[in-house]
């Protein structure tokens, strides 16, 4: 795939620690040091694991230049079997946690009824909510396994005012009502018991309304919006003190280039993290003849080359016809849990 895959020469191998968590390439998160959790959750097995993989190795990789520390940890519902090996081969902490909503308990009647089958996950993008438990951590950052850490984000760690972060899914909200639905993909948070409980009992009480949303108010009549999309900015921006929150450069953070002001190549240098949605996933071996697409794509391609070296000593083509080939050394790995 012209553009997309190129050939990478590394220099000097056998000096790099054959094991990807080599303290000389990745400091340890034990130093004496705030530290932040980086988080995924994994709803059912599938084509992920690669994606897992290097996102991680791209969180170590930008977190090495970071003061705080970092921890990886997947929170996989019940039902994930075959992935969870791999998913520890790549040095992510597996915690198996269900739904933390039994959806006969929401008490709205259209919210019950409907929640199971919005957005991409149903009711299971609710394990998202498990970031808000972390209290170990100063702060969770959750990321979609289709994302990519380029660069450390100290500058966000360090608002000590704020509580949530987010960016707005400007493709997913309804024009009409004007309402922002948050991107479900990059969730950065300030861990507390309490606001967990808080956003389940808003998914228990269920005010969820045909055509208006959570509470009738607009927020959340779309693409998801019955669970992550739409209730986190019901929860932070009407009955929480929206103060506490901060929307953040869509063009820098969880950047999907599906703004015109975003697709500007003086911006690529400044971006920190990507999400492939609009850009389709490195994996699909697409080129979308998108020049920032393209660009970003490659990033994930050198990440993807690099990881392999580093735990093969050698790396292949990834994408050959058209077709992906995954890590074979990370799926030798699955269905060994």
């Amino acid at each position: 795939m012209k553009g997309v895959i190129q050939q990478y020469r590394f220099q000097n191998i056998a000096s790099v620690a054959s094991s990807l968590y080599s303290t000389a390439l990745y400091p340890p998160s034990t130093l004496n040091r705030k530290t932040i959790a980086y988080v995924i959750s994994v709803t059912a097995d599938g084509t992920h694991s690669d994606g897992a993989a290097v996102l991680a190795h791209g969180i170590r990789k930008a977190s090495a230049t970071s003061k705080y520390g970092v921890d990886l940890i997947a929170i996989v519902h019940p039902n994930v079997t075959t992935s969870r090996a791999a998913l520890r081969r790549s040095g992510w902490h597996v915690i198996e946690r269900d739904i933390p909503v039994d959806i006969s308990d929401i008490q709205g009647t259209f919210l019950r009824e409907h929640i199971a089958k919005n957005g991409c996950c149903g009711a299971t993008e609710l394990l998202k909510l498990y970031a808000w438990t972390l209290t170990d951590y100063h702060r969770v950052v959750h990321l979609d396994m289709d994302s990519m850490l380029l660069q450390p984000m100290d500058e966000l760690f360090d608002k000590e005012d704020k509580i949530f972060m987010y960016t707005c899914d400007y493709g997913m909200t309804n024009k009409r009502l004007n309402a922002c639905m948050v991107q479900g993909g990059f969730l950065l948070l300030r861990p507390n018991v309490t606001e967990f409980e808080r956003l389940v009992d808003t998914v228990k009480i269920g005010d969820f309304r045909q055509g208006s949303g959570w509470g009738g108010e607009g927020i959340g009549w779309g693409y998801g919006g019955m669970t992550i999309q739409g209730l986190l900015p019901y929860y932070f921006l009407s009955l929480s003190d929206p103060e506490l929150s901060l929307q953040l450069d869509h063009c820098k953070y969880n950047t999907m280039f599906d703004q015109p002001q975003c697709k500007n190549a003086s911006l690529f240098p400044s971006v920190k993290s990507v999400h492939f949605t609009v850009c389709q996933k490195p994996w699909s071996c697409i080129n979308t003849h998108k020049e920032a697409c393209e660009y970003f794509k490659n990033k994930w391609f050198e990440l993807r080359d690099e990881l392999e070296v580093l735990e093969t000593g050698a790396h292949a083509e990834a994408c050959k016809g058209g077709q992906y080939h995954p890590l074979t050394y990370l799926h030798d790995t699955e269905d060994s849990i």
